[in-house]
């Protein structure tokens, strides 16, 4: 059983959950049993506190993002600056697009660095026969499109939902091979030149620059078409034609 209390210390920050050796941060520590709905925006924020204000031991820090969400994206590129190692996006048969998404947002900031990826719930195997249940990822033909690195396949299996279900959330044996793979690759990682949150931040500006630049033009149609600027000039005596 895990002790998912999150006490604060007295300077005000969180101690990490930890099991099997393995610090953790979880909003059940904080909130309980109770809800938590947040947006974009304040997930980020959520982030940025995880990062900054928990007393972490560990010498590596992952955090498990949603795919294609890029609030929570940028926010996470920031808070570990200049550490930053990459990502290891995990893909699942059924939802291929959502990996595309994910590796394009890569790319749009600025080439963020991508360690590999991983298929999970590739296929179930019964007496040595594998069955696509979730359909084919095509890891291969995906890494190869990206130039990425394919770190291997995870099954559907029994085995893994009862190890969990017994707190032993490690994989074993051949089921094991693309994990530790990815352990080697991150070990193997150097961290983001100096600047590289910089150009993050640079090429996100710009992206909002572009947006207000189709957005503008729209919005001035709008109001010259939906509301009455003439009537407006008339009663409050302001000149000009188009606004």
């Amino acid at each position: 059983k895990i002790d998912k209390s999150m006490p604060l210390t007295e300077n005000k920050r969180f101690k990490p959950i930890v099991h099997t050796g393995v610090e953790l941060f979880s909003m059940v520590g904080v909130s309980g049993n109770k809800p938590v709905s947040m947006e974009g925006g304040e997930h980020a924020k959520i982030i940025q506190d995880v990062v900054g204000h928990t007393d972490w031991s560990a010498d590596y820090f992952i955090a498990d993002l949603p795919s294609g969400s890029s609030d929570e994206f940028k926010i996470a590129v920031e808070a570990f600056g200049d550490s930053l190692l990459g990502s290891i996006i995990v893909v699942q048969p059924a939802n291929v697009n959502s990996a595309r998404k994910v590796l394009d947002l890569h790319n749009v900031y600025g080439g963020a660095p991508v360690i590999g990826l991983i298929e999970n719930m590739s296929y179930f195997e019964v007496e040595g026969k594998r069955y696509p249940v979730f359909g084919e990822a095509e890891l291969e033909k995906l890494a190869a499109e990206y130039g990425v690195e394919p770190l291997g396949r995870i099954p559907l299996s029994m085995e893994i939902k009862e190890a969990v279900e017994r707190g032993e959330p490690f994989l074993r044996g051949n089921m094991a091979e693309s994990i530790e793979k990815a352990a080697d690759a991150v070990l193997a990682a150097q961290p983001v030149s100096p600047g590289f949150v910089e150009r993050i931040r640079e090429r996100a500006r710009g992206l909002a620059r572009n947006v207000l630049l189709d957005l503008i033009p729209n919005l001035i149609n709008i109001i010259n078409t939906e509301v009455a600027i003439g009537e407006y000039q008339k009663t409050y005596s302001f000149p000009g034609g188009r606004t």
